[in-house]
């Protein structure tokens, strides 16, 4: 199983990251026996809670400036 991390930035008018998006693929064998809902689930899932937590860090990381 490989799990791919791709991310989208959008930089400000400074050159600084403003905010992200990360895409989620996973690519699997149907002989692991996953079941593809889960698996498709789970890429919506992570993709979502690790956008929302590096825009988090972001933020955090601008109000501590």
């Amino acid at each position: 199983m490989n799990i791919i991390l791709d991310t989208f930035q959008q930089k400000d008018h400074a050159g600084r990251i403003a905010c992200l998006q990360v895409s989620v693929a996973i690519e699997h064998s149907p002989r692991e026996g996953f079941d593809n809902d889960a698996v498709a689930a789970l890429e919506r899932d992570l993709g979502e809670y690790i956008t929302s937590r590096l825009n988090a860090a972001l933020e955090k990381g601008r109000a501590g400036k």
